[in-house]
């Protein structure tokens, strides 16, 4: 599961989010290809009962959203505007992946009193990272994404 992200801004400045920061924005790119800043996920004091239906965490799983786990919530898919994720391993030290050319993570809105939060969408790892983690950001194509 990713614990943070690297979003590149447009003075080509590298911007590094992680989840553990309590004010934690992904830049979210929707279907006009505008990129929006949404709050990344739900933690644990946030105990506000307006904030009940919001998933605990930064994270959903794909065999879940597969599975119809979230169809009574508002929901939307969009992708992460982001070039890189980042895992930790066993020593936790930061490991970076860059998202490759043409490719996008996948990521689910969730929709809220008036509120969205943005959790990124989760598979299993692939088998070469499969001892870093348990969850792996979903990539798709640009133009899956897009068509």
């Amino acid at each position: 599961m990713p614990g943070g992200v690297k979003y590149i801004n447009p003075k080509g400045e590298d911007l590094e989010i992680y989840f553990p920061d309590p004010q934690a924005y992904l830049p979210v790119q929707r279907k006009l290809g505008l990129i929006e800043w949404l709050k990344w996920g739900k933690r644990d004091e946030e105990t506000a009962p307006e904030l009940a239906e919001f998933l605990q965490g930064g994270w959903a799983r794909k065999d879940l959203l597969d599975a119809g786990e979230w169809k009574q919530l508002d929901t939307e898919i969009v992708s992460l505007a982001v070039h890189a994720f980042m895992e930790k391993d066993e020593d936790n030290a930061p490991l970076w992946f860059e998202v490759p050319q043409g490719h996008a993570i996948q990521a689910l809105i969730i929709k809220e009193h008036n509120e969205e939060r943005v959790y990124v969408i989760i598979s299993d790892p692939p088998l070469e990272y499969s001892w870093l983690h348990d969850g792996w950001p979903l990539l798709a194509s640009v133009d899956q994404l897009t068509g």
